[in-house]
């Protein structure tokens, strides 16, 4: 009513919202008006836009604009805005309209108040966790779960979800109403929006980052900004989930600008700046996100029915005294930052005095927690029996100190028949757990006295009074614990200020937190909670191991007292454990002030002793796990640590001989294997075995230094053995965090005193007086008497001493003598512990292990069950590169490389050097399109894609361990599921092979998260094999994975086999064929070498060379069998013929001529590109005479055949000419390609082919008078009828000659003396029956006896029949083939099985081949087009099963196109079978499909539910709603024939086919209405329509004639173009 009332005054309107548009657009414009409001004493009110779906809106921009009028037009004169203005009397209509308006409003708001009998309720319907792939049929079937239990399944209104395409596409497979969320469709609005000032968007975040990330730039920013007499202002970051965060770091930055340019400016900060311009925008930027910004805040805080939220606003270390004036500061602080200053309602806490006198000083209302109340009143209240309490607190702390008394105890409560409890101890801060404490020791009541007296301890018993009283005291506090536990987990739909959900224990949310986050940096101060918090998100291990420390009231002190057995008992398994007391001690040095509180400290590794040619590798600031160390059993190497770093240069060398002399002669003497490590901190500088590296710029320097420190300082007779138990000097590597090199090195040398060399001898070395060599670096020279100082030195503890150093003691050669006394016994021990090393010679049987879990059990990587690889390696070492050879014969269809310098010089330049590769980066595997064009992209199973997933040194930047799950896991994860895609790699028949190159030894190592998430997609580790460097990386990488994940992976490691060993096991699997090396002809009898990278490259031909199949051991029996069966012939069948003792391959007729007259006849055509047409029916042996044509000319000709038809037609050119010139280095190539194509559908296309080979072969500047490619196209013909043979098209027929047919009886000999089931060689017994269709009947009816089209097998094999029929050659993947009929392959070979066994008795009828497409695949076939017609016929007439039933069966089963592998080649078979009319001179057969025609006899009216079908199924198909059109037209159905034909011309505006069937359309109708109407005089009214209708038919026609020319002209003028091209480059 009040909108149409407004339309009198409709002009005015218009104005006033162009002008309220004007100021919301223009920044200045605004501006402006804000200043005018200020200096004329106005309110600053922002203009309000009305909205179009509510009129107060319209009334609340009124009265807004009346309340600024005077500033609005002072601004508008002003600025000289070009809008128009309001005269006098709109104004005054303007004040009129709103008195008017007034009341309607009243009554609008009081009706919408009206709210009493309404109430939102929110509630949880579940919660769980989700681990199936995220999709829609998955989220939508969940969904649908949910409802039925709570059976509302039929009663959902509406979904709300953000917009995510899964969860959308799920509701709407739900058929549910579904609305995205207002503010996640905000948050996509801007965030898009956003992106047209990233640069200067990145500058600021870059900006924001260098001062979170600086605390000298963050100071020096305080301190500008207090300069500048501006607010302390904190800089904010923004998070990618919600773009307001964005708009609040923005403004931040623009509050605090002039002081960021300024601290900028000072510290000289290598960053992007940004110029007055980016200012400019920034702050135009906010002012138009403000009004998204009140949008989002006001329907995010619509929460009057809903549950209060728990929102952690600040978390921050606070390091001033914490009285409450510092207190109170920073709760204001943190208050203003958030603008909220004003609206605190309450403030709950504790009742500590400083936080509540704080709360005071802020005039804030105050609650104090009402559990930490009840905590201190319950504190006081047992203050009352003090002495009993101390007695009991002493007799629990006696069993926990006590292993002794603890065994003693447990064995009592045994005898007893009493459970066996642990005592627990009781936390000052928390009164319950003296409640658990006291039921705890009465439980055991009885043990405890008895085992008390047994062990006849010293400690305070307790009498029967105050056993009694104990138990009175439970009684009473029992009350106290059931409130203090209902309030802390109370989850009702009541407002609360804090969710004490998650709080186990009665501390208030705040509290828990400040526990948890602010972890004191010594341990022992901490609280069980704080111990459980930093279990789970410290050490990163699973909660329930958290929760059994919990349960036993693990604090600070007691975690700090635990040994691994400690942990063993209470329930933690033994990785978990490991790695529990690894973090511990870490956390204790960080405790005593070893480290800074915010290092992370991660534990390796030392180098292997005495190895030279380890990967091993040190990673800056991890902590070596062994210590400084004295001898243990000799064998066992002590270690030293030098830092070396502060050590001036030119002293360096003397400090290392000097220290290596030292520690040498020390082990020596000591008889003791050790390493002196240089770069390695120790206390008290730095955490000792802290590796630090140094840089080293001369290695030989320091060899050549020690050589001759051993000449100086040890005496002559000793320096030959000396030298011998010197090892030469090793320089570890050591990496940075992100694995990428730092050019440092830990220099190390190892020491061998072996017994046979050291014998008995005792090493002395000498120095120069200390005093003297002082003098000497004064520059004065030694006295003529300078002595040198005998010094002895062995090891004592983690250091070395002098025995024979000076002292004042009255026997100073005691020790000396001591040592010297027992030295024989100390040579005889050394002697016994190399013996003992000796014989541990170890025995392992990983060498088989191996060989059966790479091959799936096959025990051939020829053979092998696993059709593809997936490989996953860290970093590489140089020595490691050439054993890695077998990565390039396993041919993975990936590498995931966390190696960033992998390019340069690790793992992937080996491979790259050697084989193609594709190299990508995991955000291209992210899902943006259809996935079968992303593999298509990716090229993916055609070469090896290698995939940076840490950065590359040219191009992404690494992150180190800590930050990679945050930059870069996401992306990763993406690239694993797309891998494991059931319909991307074969389900169950591809191996995940890790290749920990490197030692992984954090629990945060990409590595770990790359195995969690194969492991998920796998389902399991049946699929992954861990192959290690060493037993070292093996036990921490399983270890890490026990921890985390709670599973055993040592069945699925090898680790025992060094990559020699792995090397030669793997590569030992290969055929004889697959290692030879491979040649293609060159012409003269010459040979050329064809390289594995060359080929690889190749990756759209199948190249066929000279030796082919040569020195192989292929499987005779298996690959005869499946050709004869009606398998496609491959180069072994030709390769098995010419073997002695069998019988040649059949050659058919037409051989000769094709190489005897049409191939020569082609040579001296003086074109550069040949080619001529094998036409074939389908069945008849086309394909196979085309490659045993390929096969006889292998040697005169580079032969190839093209993989897949649908490849790219400019690369398949530029690869034939690779082929043609490789070898000849720039030399004119001497013998031509001869190319074998199947499967193109026209000469067209092959005349294309022609043409970019040709264009190549000119850019390739080949010039000839002759044939340089020669094309060999076996063409499928769907005639019977024989065609006429010329040189350029040759016909093969479905008749055999009869020396044909002599030939196949002598092959059937030798086949009948080879196989028992020759019987079933349906392929080779119909041609050698000539086709005999009785005997092809026979098969069909004989195979489906007793057919059951309700069976799922039958169901498969009658749409394969229906798909061969009509479409020949048509085929489906076997994993479409296993989803479909549900079945699940296992990862290893079943020698007693084969995966056509699911088909039942109708595997007899099928075959599988390997298909080329997007992605490399197995697909099933029917054996022969033949057995398919007749098995069609025998299902139609014997079983009823009629073709419209199988066709809605494919065309309604979501499967059968759901599959990646196929589905392109599927859905074009069943386009043609549904649309591709056969021309014959009969019109009624040829107006539609064949398969259309034959459902049409045989149930008439059902082909229109086929199509319709059909048309549901291919949305985006016009000329399917092209067939549709034409079906209704034949009806004269005119209404649908229109419909679909405007279908068709939407899909597909611009083919002059669709255009003409419009217009078909309509002239038929108009034919119609005269026919019909032609006995009755046409009206004026009836002529008039007539007439509309006839010029519409001539407009349509006209168009289609238009398209036609322009498709016409485009083909010429592309075919000009290719000639003029041509001949250009010539």
């Amino acid at each position: 009513m009040v909108r149409d009332a407004l339309k009198v005054m409709k002009t005015t309107l218009d104005k006033v919202k162009g002008m309220v548009e004007f100021f919301h657009k223009s920044a200045r414009a605004t501006e402006k008006l804000k200043s005018t409001q200020c200096q004329i004493d106005m309110p600053e009110l922002r203009l309000k836009q009305d909205c179009a779906t509510r009129w107060n809106s319209t009334l609340y921009m009124l009265k807004r604009v009346l309340e600024s009028k005077d500033a609005i037009i002072s601004t508008l004169a002003l600025i000289n805005a070009h809008i128009d203005a309001l005269d006098q009397e709109e104004w005054e209509a303007l004040q009129e309209t709103c008195t008017v308006l007034e009341p309607f409003e009243q009554v609008t708001v009081e009706i919408s108040s009206e709210r009493e009998n309404y109430k939102t309720v929110a509630c949880l319907l579940d919660c769980f966790e989700f681990s199936d792939r995220h999709n829609s049929e998955n989220l939508a079937e969940e969904l649908l779960r949910v409802t039925k239990e709570w059976d509302i399944e039929n009663k959902v209104a509406c979904c709300v979800s953000d917009n995510a395409a899964n969860i959308t596409k799920a509701i709407k497979l739900l058929k549910w109403t579904h609305y995205p969320c207002l503010v996640h469709t905000i948050h996509l609005m801007v965030r898009d929006a956003l992106k047209v000032m990233k640069t200067t968007l990145d500058k600021v975040k870059g900006m924001v980052e260098f001062f979170h990330k600086s605390a000298r730039a963050t100071e020096k920013l305080k301190s500008t900004q207090c300069q500048m007499d501006m607010p302390e202002l904190r800089l904010k970051q923004d998070c990618a989930t919600r773009w307001n965060s964005t708009l609040y770091m923005l403004k931040r930055v623009l509050e605090s600008k002039d002081a960021i340019i300024s601290t900028l400016a000072l510290i000289n900060a290598h960053i992007d700046a940004l110029d007055q311009e980016e200012w400019e925008a920034l702050q135009e930027t906010c002012t138009v996100l403000e009004p998204f910004e009140q949008v989002t805040v006001e329907i995010s805080s619509e929460r009057e029915n809903y549950k209060t939220v728990a929102c952690l606003l600040d978390c921050f270390e606070f390091s001033d005294r914490h009285n409450s004036e510092n207190l109170a500061e920073e709760l204001l602080r943190v208050t203003k930052e958030w603008d909220i200053e004003n609206k605190v309602a309450c403030c709950v806490s504790d009742n500590a005095a400083n936080i509540t006198k704080a709360i005071k000083l802020l005039k804030w209302t105050h609650y104090p927690c009402l559990v930490h109340t009840i905590h201190l009143m319950v504190r006081d209240a047992l203050k009352v029996m003090k002495t009993t309490l101390d007695k009991v607190k002493g007799m629990v702390e006696l069993f926990h100190k006590s292993a002794r008394a603890t065994e003693k105890l447990k064995s009592t409560q045994c005898q007893m028949d009493i459970p066996e409890l642990r005592l627990k101890q009781d936390c000052a801060t928390r009164w319950n757990s003296t409640l658990y404490m006291l039921k705890r020791v009465l439980e055991s009541k009885d043990a405890i006295i008895s085992t008390l007296a047994l062990i006849n301890t010293h400690i305070d018993a307790l009498d029967q009074e105050e056993w009694e009283a104990l138990q009175e005291t439970c009684t009473v506090l029992e009350p106290f614990e059931q409130v203090t536990v209902e309030i802390s987990s109370e989850s009702s739909d009541e407002d609360l200020t804090f969710n004490a959900n998650t709080c186990p224990v009665m501390a208030t949310q705040d509290e828990i937190k400040n526990e948890e986050e602010n972890l004191s940096s010594d341990l022992r101060e901490w609280s069980k909670q704080q111990v459980k918090y930093w279990v789970c998100n410290v050490v990163g291990l699973d909660l329930k191991f958290a929760n059994l420390l919990y349960d036993q009231d693990i604090n600070g002190s007691s975690l700090a007292l635990l040994e691994k057995c400690d942990l063993i008992d209470l329930g933690v398994t033994l990785g978990p454990a490991k790695v529990l007391i690894n973090s511990r001690d870490a956390q204790l040095e960080r405790s005593i002030g070893l480290l800074p509180v915010s290092q992370t400290v991660s534990h390796c590794k030392p180098y292997p002793f005495y190895r030279y040619h380890d990967s091993h590798r040190y990673v800056e600031n991890t902590i070596l796990d062994v210590i400084e160390s004295g001898p243990s059993d000799f064998i066992e190497p002590c270690h030293e640590y030098k830092g070396f770093n502060n050590t001036p240069d030119e002293y360096k060398m003397t400090k290392f001989t000097d220290e290596v002399v030292r520690f040498a002669a020390a082990c020596m003497n000591s008889r003791t294997n050790g390493t002196i490590h240089f770069g390695i901190g120790d206390m008290p500088e730095f955490t000792h075995g802290q590796v630090l590296g140094i840089y080293v710029a001369d290695k030989e320097a320091y060899e050549n230094a020690l050589k001759h420190a051993i000449n100086g300082h040890f005496e002559h007779k000793h320096v030959g053995a000396v030298t011998l138990c010197i090892k030469p000097t090793r320089f570890v590597g050591v990496l940075n965090k992100d694995t990428t090199s730092s050019e440092k090195c830990v220099i190390e040398v190892d020491i061998v005193p072996e017994s046979t060399i050291c014998e008995t001898d005792m090493y002395h070395t000498y120095s120069l007086d200390t005093r003297k060599t002082k003098k000497k670096a004064k520059g004065k020279e030694p006295d003529q008497g300078e002595k040198q100082l005998k010094q002895f030195f062995v090891r004592d503890g983690g250091s070395s001493r002098n025995l024979l150093a000076p002292t004042t003691s009255a026997k100073p050669m005691v020790d000396y003598n001591t040592f010297e006394n027992k030295l024989t016994q100390l040579v005889q021990l050394r002697k016994q512990a190399e013996d003992k090393q000796l014989k541990s010679v170890r025995s392992s049987v990983q060498g088989s292990k191996l060989s059966q879990m790479i091959t799936g059990g096959s025990q051939s990587l020829d053979k092998s069950h696993f059709e593809q690889y997936v490989v996953v390696a860290n970093k590489s070492h140089s020595i490691q590169l050439e054993s890695l050879r077998f990565v390039i014969e396993l041919n993975p269809v990936a590498v995931l490389d966390f190696d960033p310098e992998s390019e340069r010089d690790g793992l992937q330049k080996y491979i790259g050097a050697r084989s193609a590769v594709n190299i990508h980066l995991p955000v291209e595997y992210k899902i943006t399109e259809a996935v079968e064009d992303i593999a298509s992209k990716l090229q993916l199973t055609r070469n090896t894609s290698w995939v940076f997933c840490n950065g590359r040194v040219d191009g992404e930047v690494p992150s180190d361990i800590d930050t990679w799950l945050m930059d870069k896991g996401a992306s990763v994860r993406d690239v694993i599921s797309f891998l494991c895609r059931k319909d991307m790699l074969p389900n169950k028949r591809y191996l995940v092979v890790f290749l920990l190159l490197s030692t992984v030894g954090e629990h945060s190592d990409p590595l770990l998260e790359t195995f969690s998430i194969f492991r998920q997609e796998l389902k399991g580790i049946e699929q992954i094999l861990c192959i290690c460097e060493n037993e070292n990386a093996f036990t921490c990488w399983k270890d890490l994975i026990k921890a985390r994940y709670g599973i055993d992976i040592s069945g699925r490691c090898i680790y025992q086999l060094s990559f020699a060993e792995i090397d030669g096991t793997i590569l030992s699997l290969l055929s004889e064929n697959r290692k030879a090396c491979r040649f293609l002809p060159c012409g003269g009898g010459s040979k050329v070498l064809l390289e594995k990278k060359v080929e690889g490259s190749l990756s759209a031909l199948d190249v066929l060379c000279v030796n082919q199949c040569e020195g192989g051991n292929g499987d005779m029996a298996t690959i005869e069998e499946n050709f004869y069966k009606g398998g496609k012939v491959s180069w072994w069948n030709f390769f098995f013929s010419e073997q002695p003792g069998c019988t040649p391959f059949i050659k058919r007729d037409k051989f000769d001529f094709i190489v005897n007259t049409v191939i020569p006849d082609l040579r001296s055509w003086r074109k550069v590109c040949a080619s001529f047409n094998l036409q074939h029916v389908t069945g008849c042996g086309g394909t196979t005479l085309a490659k045993h044509i390929l096969w006889n000319l292998k040697n005169d000709f580079r032969c190839a055949v093209l993989k897949d038809h649908h490849s790219d037609m400019a690369a398949t050119a530029v690869q034939v000419v690779k082929l043609l010139t490789f070898g000849y280095n720039e030399l004119p190539p001497q013998i031509p390609v001869l190319l074998m194509i199947d499967g193109f559908v026209d000469t067209d296309m092959v005349s294309d082919l022609q043409q970019c080979i040709e264009q190549q072969c000119v850019k390739a500047k080949i010039q000839s008078t002759s044939p340089k490619v020669i094309i060999l196209n076996c063409m499928r013909l769907e005639s019977e009828e024989q065609t006429e043979t010329t040189v350029e098209d040759v016909f093969i027929g479905n008749k055999l000659s009869d020396n044909e047919q002599r030939l196949f009886e002598q092959k059937l000999v030798e086949i009948e003396k080879t196989y028992k089931n020759a019987e079933t060689f349906y392929g080779f017994m119909i041609m050698k029956k000539n086709f005999l269709p009785e005997y092809i009947q026979s098969v069909a009816r004989n195979t489906l006896k007793g057919f059951n089209i309700s069976q799922k097998n039958a169901q498969l094999i009658a749409v394969l029949v229906l798909l061969d029929v009509y479409c020949k050659g048509a085929s489906l993947s076997v994993s479409l083939c296993e989803d479909f009929l549900g079945s699940q392959p296992k990862p290893f070979c079943r020698t007693d099985a084969k995966w056509t066994d699911v088909f039942g008795k109708f595997s007899t009828l099928i075959n599988s081949d390997i298909v080329e497409a997007e992605v490399r695949y197995t697909a099933v076939k029917m054996i022969h087009s033949s057995i398919s017609w007749h098995c069609l016929q025998e299902l139609t007439t014997t079983y009823k099963v009629q073709r419209s039933e199988i066709a809605n069966l494919l065309l309604n089963t979501d499967t059968f196109f759901e599959c990646t592998q196929g589905k392109r080649k599927l859905t074009e078979a069943v386009h043609d079978m549904l649309v591709k009319r056969r021309h014959t001179n009969n019109d009624e057969d040829s107006q539609f499909s064949p398969l259309i025609q034959d459902i049409k006899k045989e149930s008439p009216g059902v082909e229109e539910i086929v199509l319709n079908n059909a048309a549901k199924r291919f949305e985006k198909d016009a000329f399917l709603r092209q067939v549709l059109a034409r079906y209704y037209l034949k009806d004269n159905n005119f209404k649908e024939a229109k419909f679909w034909a405007s279908e068709a011309k939407c899909i597909l505006r611009d083919n002059s086919y669709i255009a003409d069937t419009t217009a078909q359309v309509i002239k038929r109708e108009l034919k119609n209405a005269i026919y019909t109407d032609k006995e009755v005089p046409i009206k004026s009214e009836k002529l008039n329509v007539l007439l509309k209708m006839a010029v519409s038919a001539t407009d349509a026609f006209n168009v289609a004639q238009d398209l036609a020319k322009k498709e016409s002209l485009k083909r010429l003028k592309k075919e000009l173009t290719i000639a003029i091209s041509i001949h250009q480059l010539a």
